[in-house]
């Protein structure tokens, strides 16, 4: 969030969704981000309330989309691509990032601007990555921009690799060189 305020000024102005936030988020624009249309009937489950069972699958299949770093243009599903696309749009008008956005919104930048990839790359001289068994592939992307691979230290135990279904792969750390 920092890189973002320091290098694109307009986030200055953003807060940043934690998770009951977002949800509440969600819910309360779900006729709004289309959430209603009985064509995404199977991102809601079994449940005594199906409009919760929605908006939690929305939020993680946005997620899984930030996080995989998935394009866009690879989706099947039109209709949670036009959630999607909505739900951005919503959160930028009305300044807020979650954590997956904030994430992706930084990768892009330092891969899109290379000043201020250089920049950032030489105000880090030493990078230390804690729970390493845990990072998605977004995050991995971000540690392999600033750092190029050197001067990094990662911490974490393959026993203790917890979120696989958030998209982290225990790999990272037993292949980590």
């Amino acid at each position: 969030f920092d890189l973002l305020k320091k290098y694109r000024p307009e986030f200055l102005a953003y807060e940043v969704l934690d998770d009951n936030q977002r949800t509440i988020f969600v819910k309360k624009h779900y006729f709004e981000l289309g959430l209603n249309d009985p064509d995404l009937k199977h991102f809601t489950g079994y449940s005594n309330n199906p409009t919760w069972v929605t908006v939690s699958n929305i939020i993680k299949n946005i997620d899984i989309l930030r996080e995989e770093m998935i394009t866009s243009s690879k989706l099947s599903n039109k209709k949670f691509l036009t959630v999607y696309k909505k739900y951005d749009e919503l959160l930028h008008k009305k300044k807020y990032l979650d954590f997956s956005s904030m994430m992706h919104l930084t990768v892009q930048m330092l891969e899109q601007d290379f000043e201020i990839l250089t920049e950032v790359r030489n105000n880090t001289r030493y990078l230390i990555v804690d729970e390493y068994q845990d990072i998605n592939p977004v995050q991995e992307r971000l540690i392999e921009l600033i750092s190029m691979k050197r001067n990094v230290c990662v911490v974490g135990d393959d026993d203790q690799s917890i979120y696989q279904w958030r998209g982290t792969k225990v790999k990272n750390i037993l292949t980590f060189d």
